[in-house]
């Protein structure tokens, strides 16, 4: 079995217990005094389907001054104790891990004898084989790394990922992405150089399969060096037990999270969520921004923004009678509203589309060209003779009217005349009057052939002789 072969990367398994360290904190301390210790930070687990994706179980060993650090997580042995560590080689290629204080020796060990799957890190336990651990050099066969996938988007697996550790891809088909711009609801993302992460930077990544044994890491050094412009940012530890809780609370108007769109594009969007999940990486966002920010290449944001700022010509027209308003350039999906105004004595009759709404609103999306269309008017003419209907008809609005010959002659009347009409058909029905007037005769009374008396009577009055006269 490999053991420690220089500074590297390693995971590092109970000898007795078969746990694996996963480092879940980055708070913790040895009483030199007492050789007691709080390691609630380092948590042991069994099998390797609990450690083969969690980055907590990957330990950068490094020799100082004689003596071992084991990094992880942002953090080490050095930050969370106070100490370095020694390491002993035993005889059958285990290590023992421990420190010298004043008092005595103090062992690293699994406490936990039961067969429980989690287990707990102590010191001193002298228990067999419980103190000596095999250090096993990250690989990518039998102590690989490998990433579990999120979400499924199209026929694609994604994840974010934040690790304290430097990488590229062992498996084919995987990519790995930060966010660069998020604007005008869009999250711009770009691919890393290369393929080549460097330690502590928070990335999106495109898997190749469903499994972390098929989307393996290369972990190892590199030079590369995080982008300035990468707006992801990331939290090593989601540990809620009471002794060691340390949480990052999530901030709905600031931070996004990887998930589908309700429009169903990958994006990341607002959760539900009361802290940040560990070893994910999360968008940094103003106030303000949308719910759910959609992904984009910078190519397609080129083409969405060419598409935004693009302009349609709106061109409309009138027929006779009325005038229009809405003519002009508009950005594309900019709502356009077309007004119709009759002149008077006409009426809107629609749009050459065939559309009779007016006001006309409507979402620009291209070239458009329209009439609108007016109809004149007809308004009723009637005429009226003594208070009867003598005549009806509708006449178009600015016709030039010429008035009707008299009526038929009465016995006994005088047509006096039509009253009331205009020179031309105005916007609004018209009534003419007229009426017959009684005519008034003379009834001269003659007497021995001379003229005795004379009186105008209205005709059709009722006649009384006169006294007879006396001689």
């Amino acid at each position: 079995m490999a053991q420690l072969n220089g500074d590297g990367y390693y995971r590092i398994r109970n000898l007795m217990s078969e746990r694996y360290i996963i480092v879940k904190d980055d708070k913790g301390s040895i009483d030199a005094a007492t050789t007691s210790a709080d390691l609630g930070a380092v948590k042991l687990y069994k099998k390797f389907e609990n450690v083969e994706s969690d980055p907590g179980s990957i330990l950068y060993i490094k020799q100082v001054n004689g003596e071992y650090r084991f990094q992880s997580q942002g953090t080490d042995t050095y930050k969370i104790i106070g100490y370095d560590l020694q390491l002993k080689k035993l005889s059958d290629g285990s290590y023992r891990a421990f420190q010298d204080t004043p008092i005595g020796r103090i062992f690293l060990a699994d406490v936990e004898r039961s067969s429980v799957v989690d287990g707990a890190m102590g010191t001193n336990d002298t228990g067999t084989n419980y103190r000596n651990w095999n250090i096993l050099p990250v690989n990518t066969t039998d102590q690989y790394f490998g990433l579990a996938p999120e979400i499924q988007y199209e026929a694609n697996h994604y994840t974010t990922f934040y690790a304290s550790f430097p990488f590229s891809f062992a498996s084919s088909g995987m990519t790995a992405y930060y966010i660069a711009l998020v604007e005008n609801g869009k999250a711009i993302y770009k691919e890393v150089k290369d393929g080549i992460v460097p330690a502590s930077m928070p990335v999106l990544v495109k898997c190749s399969a469903t499994t972390p044994a098929e989307n393996k890491l290369n972990i190892a050094a590199n030079t590369a060096q995080s982008p300035a412009d990468n707006l992801l940012s990331g939290v090593y530890f989601h540990n809620t037990s009471k002794s060691h809780k340390n949480l990052t609370p999530y901030n709905p108007e600031t931070m996004r999270v990887l998930g589908v769109t309700s429009t169903g594009k990958l994006g990341f969007v607002k959760a539900s969520i009361e802290n940040l999940p560990a070893n994910k990486a999360y968008l940094n966002v103003p106030a303000g921004t949308p719910d759910e920010v959609e992904l984009m290449s910078q190519q397609e944001y080129d083409a969405y923004l060419a598409e935004i700022n693009r302009t349609v010509n709106i061109d409309v027209s009138a027929t006779e009678g009325g005038t229009v308003t809405g003519s002009g350039q508009y950005k594309v999906n900019t709502e356009v509203t077309l007004i119709a105004t009759p002149s008077e004595g006409y009426s809107f009759s629609g749009w050459s589309d065939g559309t009779r709404a007016n006001p006309y609103t409507f979402v620009a999306t291209a070239d458009v060209k329209l009439e609108g269309k007016f109809s004149l008017n007809s308004y009723r003419l009637t005429y009226m003779l003594d208070g009867l209907q003598y005549s009806s008809e509708f006449v178009d609005y600015g016709t030039a009217l010429t008035v009707k010959e008299a009526p038929a002659t009465k016995e006994g009347y005088t047509f006096s005349g039509w009253n009331g009409l205009p020179a031309t058909m105005p916007a609004k029905d018209v009534i003419v009057n007229g009426s017959f007037t009684v005519n008034s005769y003379t009834l001269t009374y003659m007497l021995d052939g001379a003229v005795y008396a004379t009186e105008s009577v209205a005709y059709g009055t009722a006649l009384t002789l006169k006294d007879a006269p006396v001689k």
